[in-house]
C-alpha cells in the first residue's frame, strides 16, 4: 500500500519507416469479399504497425498526438484539432514522457 499514486515513466523513440513483415502487411491488398481474414477484408483508413528508429530518441513535446474526431471531443480538450497526450519533461539529460497511474 502507498499513500501516493506510482508514477510510471517512458522514453520514446522517433518514428521510422516500415521494413520487413511490417512493410510488407502495410502494402498487403485487400478484398471485401474474404470475410473470413479480417486483415485483407477491407481498406485501411490508417496504417497498422507504427515503426520506430530505436538510434534516435524523441524530444517531441507530447507522447500522443491524436487527430480527433470531428464532433465529439470538446474543444478545450482538441486544440487545433489535435489531442494532445503526456507531455515531455527533461530527467537526467534525457526526454520522458511520465504520468501518474490511479
Amino acid at each position: 500500500v502507498t499513500p501516493l499514486p506510482a508514477m510510471m515513466h517512458q522514453t520514446r523513440f522517433v518514428e521510422a519507416a516500415c521494413a520487413t513483415f511490417a512493410e510488407a502487411f502495410e502494402h498487403q491488398p485487400y478484398n471485401h469479399d474474404l470475410k473470413l481474414l479480417p486483415p485483407l477484408d477491407g481498406s485501411r483508413n490508417a496504417r497498422v504497425f507504427t515503426c520506430v528508429d530505436r538510434g534516435q530518441q524523441s524530444t517531441a513535446d507530447f507522447a500522443f498526438s491524436l487527430e480527433c474526431p470531428p464532433t465529439t471531443t470538446p474543444e478545450d480538450v482538441c486544440q487545433g484539432g489535435r489531442l494532445q497526450h503526456t507531455p515531455r519533461h527533461t530527467y537526467l539529460g534525457d526526454s520522458v514522457y511520465a504520468m501518474f497511474l490511479a
